[in-house]
């Protein structure tokens, strides 16, 4: 099992590859994990769709923005062929903006 010195050590080699743009985020999560006594959604009554932490969205919603970018084509392809769902693919821009709004420098 690694100790504190070991993970602290780890880290810091993390961070010393890490871009300016990806520093700049590692360091907005870690105050946020600084002040925050519990990561996690909180339960809320009456609420018909799930919904993801902020943690979540932090760890994983840079890089599905990222893929959603590099995918934006074949996704416009996909939603000609099942018009249906175009509700679905609005509310996942959107939420790609916010994600994105963020990251902004």
């Amino acid at each position: 099992m690694n100790t504190t010195e070991e993970i602290r050590q780890q880290v810091k080699q993390y961070v010393d590859r890490l871009s300016p743009e990806r520093l700049r985020v590692a360091s907005d999560f870690l105050a946020y994990l600084a002040e925050v006594k519990y990561v996690g959604r909180v339960k809320e009554k009456r609420r018909t769709h799930r919904r993801h932490s902020s943690f979540y969205i932090g760890i994983h919603g840079y890089a599905g923005v990222e893929s959603l970018t590099l995918l934006a084509e074949q996704t416009a392809q996909l939603m000609s062929l099942s018009p249906h769902k175009r509700p679905y693919y609005q509310r996942g821009r959107r939420a790609d903006k916010l994600i994105l709004s963020t990251f902004e420098l």
